[in-house]
């Protein structure tokens, strides 16, 4: 099965490859700093929530890569 990279991410990786972490400017730099920051404080809270214990626990069972954390749960996934 041949997996098809759409247009956008193709030139957007492209972009990447030639963009050093100097080169970017600092409000960006502080911006994905924010966006990250906000994104992790999101999925931890979220993490609480009744539907996502269920969810994670019914889940754990299944594994995955040894040691994987789950973000806001004490376990990790075996």
């Amino acid at each position: 099965m041949q997996k098809i990279i759409p247009d956008y991410l193709r030139e957007f990786c492209g972009f990447l490859e030639h963009t050093s972490y100097s080169g970017i400017p600092e409000n960006v730099k502080q911006r994905a700093r924010l966006v990250l920051a906000d994104s992790i404080a999101a999925i931890a809270g979220g993490s609480v929530e009744p539907e996502v214990i269920t969810l994670t626990n019914n889940l754990l069972p299944e594994g995955g890569e040894p040691g994987v954390s789950v973000i806001g749960m004490d376990p990790c996934i075996p």
